[in-house]
């Protein structure tokens, strides 16, 4: 889970960097990431403000992001690979879309979320190990979802 909580903390502070997430986590699993078509991608949301040698460096690093988070496989042709879920980043996850105002059902459908390549269903059950670990509250039935982030904030805070 450590290098998906990486992954989640860099995308909470680089902007530029969640730029890139647009276009690696819509990849199919199994496709290939081509280095021109994300290039073209992340052209299109800078614009103008970085030049070519200072783009071409972003997307290197960012595949080689991506490739440490469990996102990517490969060193020269990097392919789409599907990443494991643990409760401590699905709640670390829980806690970046509830900053964003976000509550319930939407908790589980936020940007944050879609970082995991697992169903519904593994989620929630990421999220009931949470609970037991004392990590967050949550009530799950049916398409009914309450999750109570306070007992993760004041284990943060020291409390």
């Amino acid at each position: 889970g450590r290098p998906v909580l990486a992954v989640l903390c860099a995308l909470a502070r680089d902007p530029l960097f969640r730029l890139t997430a647009q276009h690696v986590l819509a990849l199919p699993l199994g496709a290939e990431l081509v280095r021109s078509e994300f290039l073209q991608c992340m052209r299109e949301h800078v614009d103008a403000r970085l030049n070519d040698a200072s783009l071409d460096k972003v997307v290197r690093n960012a595949g080689s992001s991506w490739t440490q988070s469990g996102h990517l496989a490969g060193r020269m042709r990097k392919a789409r690979v599907a990443v494991a879920t643990s409760f401590g980043s699905v709640t670390f996850a829980i806690w970046l879309g509830s900053l964003e105002g976000l509550v319930g059902e939407d908790l589980l459908r936020s940007f944050w979320m879609s970082v995991f390549d697992v169903p519904r269903y593994a989620l929630i059950d990421a999220v009931m190990q949470a609970k037991q670990r004392g990590l967050l509250g949550a009530s799950i039935i049916a398409d009914v979802v309450q999750i109570e982030i306070a007992p993760f904030r004041q284990r943060i805070a020291g409390v």
